[in-house]
């Protein structure tokens, strides 16, 4: 599948879809055949944050797999002007206080806001290869992304919801608590022993193991450190062996959202998540992103640090876990230090 002279980058940039992980990539264009049922070959599909539709598969008529470098080479990079509309601190006050009502109920023990930073630009085909270029050179992650007409997405997570190895051999992760990459360079220590990041980051864990144990045999690794590009995450590594044949999508309905995107207890995101829908329209941010390269082998992302578009205006959403030692400012901090990793990814900061 490594033949790109049979790329048309014109149809790519009109209409397509994109995958990136380590040193391949998988590049889709065309008119897409949609399903509800996971085709035989490489698809992409995506589903809503509320979960309230199965998952819509996209199986291309071209589809091409190559290289990182190989797939650099085809675009190139130009100038993306952007005036950016600051997100409203008053909603995510207001996000702020409905989260310590419920510590002071002791009903939840972590909840995740979010806020968007938008423009009024509209993304032309030069744009989206601009994105691309720039975004190909940031080999951690998984780079995703869909496009049709006047809208899309594309991202470059460090988040894997699930990764489907072989028929019943699964991997996911927990990955919450978040701190500027030079700053845990400059003091590993800090970061991993501090309480709140720690405290935010076994919840994520905890939550992750419970719901996976119902349904086989869990492995938990040793926390560790995902270094992304201009950000530094803690990371547990989770491997889950089924008792019986799982579809994909029961998998994700059984994880999604985790409270790295949701609330501890999980029996909470009924209370929350709606209630922020209301204020915030979230569109396809934290939703997951999949893309099936056989019946057996599969990855799904948590659709994070993307850029989306629709009808001539541009968003770009961050998050934060809140638990009780969390500080507003500091919080607020920490999502404009996400959006601003973002612009930097996709070249328009």
């Amino acid at each position: 599948m490594e033949n790109l002279e049979n790329f048309d980058k014109l149809s790519f940039l009109k209409q397509g879809a994109i995958f990136a992980k380590q040193d391949r990539v998988w590049l889709m264009w065309g008119v897409p055949e949609v399903s509800n049922a996971r085709p035989l070959g490489p698809a992409i599909a995506t589903m809503d944050f509320f979960g309230t539709e199965s998952f819509r598969w996209l199986q291309y008529p071209a589809i091409v797999e190559a290289s990182r470098e190989k797939v650099s080479s085809l675009f190139r990079k130009g100038p993306v002007g952007v005036t950016w509309q600051s997100p409203d601190r008053d909603l995510f006050q207001t996000q702020f206080d409905l989260i310590q009502q419920g510590f002071a109920r002791g009903t939840v023990e972590k909840v995740v806001p979010y806020v968007f930073e938008k423009s009024l630009h509209r993304v032309e085909s030069a744009d989206l290869e601009s994105f691309l270029f720039s975004a190909l050179g940031h080999e951690s992650g998984f780079l995703y992304g869909q496009w049709e007409a006047d809208k899309g997405v594309l991202g470059l997570t460090p988040e894997i919801l699930i990764s489907q190895k072989q028929e019943r051999a699964f991997e996911t992760m927990a990955l919450a608590g978040t701190t500027p990459l030079e700053h845990f360079e400059r003091n590993p220590t800090s970061f991993l022993e501090n309480h709140k990041e720690n405290s935010e980051h076994q919840k994520v864990v905890q939550d992750i193991v419970a719901q996976l144990s119902l349904k086989g045999a869990v492995e938990v690794s040793s926390t560790k450190v995902l270094s992304t590009p201009h950000l530094a995450h803690l990371l547990t590594p989770i491997a889950f062996t089924a008792h019986s044949k799982m579809s994909l999508g029961d998998l994700v309905t059984c994880l999604h959202p985790t409270p790295a995107l949701g609330t501890y207890p999980r029996s909470e995101n009924s209370r929350y998540m709606p209630a922020f829908e209301e204020l915030i329209p979230r569109g396809s941010f934290g939703a997951p992103f999949a893309i099936s390269y056989s019946p057996a082998a599969a990855d799904v992302v948590v659709a994070i640090r993307n850029i989306s578009w629709n009808q001539g205006e541009i968003r770009i959403g961050s998050g934060c876990g809140i638990v009780k030692e969390s500080s507003f400012d500091q919080e607020w901090q920490e999502l404009n230090l996400k959006r601003n990793s973002v612009k930097r990814i996709f070249g328009i900061l």
